[in-house]
């Protein structure tokens, strides 16, 4: 059939106690160490443009790993252009392509 739901009966707190103790969302078990278990993890880009100060940011499953202004890298004070530099270190910096990036 479809896909398993996360488990409905648990609130926030439970669901968090039960997948750090090695439960997943959905009550399989989870093995930390090897990943074996564990969902591909969701990695977000988050592109600041067009204001006085653009960069990029990069999150996997909701964790922030890097976040950078792009005038780090023009040596523009403020600099307003698309932050394709941002991008590429944020990128970079864990390894992945564009294609590897869910949102």
């Amino acid at each position: 059939m479809g896909a398993k739901r996360p488990r409905s009966d648990l609130g926030p707190h439970e669901l968090s106690a039960a997948i750090v103790e090695g439960a997943g969302c959905d009550g399989t078990a989870v093995d930390w160490a090897s990943g074996k278990g564990m969902a591909k993890p969701l990695f977000v880009l988050g592109v600041g443009t067009p204001t006085h100060d653009t960069g990029a940011c990069l999150a996997r499953d909701g964790v922030v790993l890097h976040a950078v202004n792009e005038e780090r890298f023009s040596r523009k004070k403020l600099d307003d252009a698309f932050p394709s530099l941002s991008i590429a270190y944020v990128l970079e910096a864990e390894g992945l392509r564009p294609q590897d990036v869910d949102v």
